[in-house]
């Protein structure tokens, strides 16, 4: 992991002081690891487009996006749990 993963990381775990209830985020190398996989499926993605290997492409676009569905819905739990006033 690289340093700019890692100050993400650092950011996202910090912005909420109790973020880690949300139980796919138990530290924040778990939210490193996330990060890791968001990238190494986007490479995975190009590599079977510059292949041209299209069944590799597609399933690694498709894991790619339901990882990021599943990402996406925790840091949104995450939000609103920390802001609850805001989504009645």
């Amino acid at each position: 992991m690289d340093r700019r993963q890692q100050r993400v990381a650092a950011f996202l775990s910090g912005a909420d002081p109790n973020w880690n209830y949300i139980t796919i985020f138990r530290s924040t190398q778990d939210l490193e690891s996330m990060l890791q996989k968001d990238l190494d499926l986007t490479t995975a993605e190009v590599v079977g487009r510059l292949n041209k290997d299209w069944g590799a492409n597609m399933r690694a676009y498709d894991e790619g996006h339901e990882h990021m569905l599943m990402f996406a819905d925790a840091l949104t739990a995450g939000i609103t749990r920390q802001f609850p006033e805001r989504f009645k």
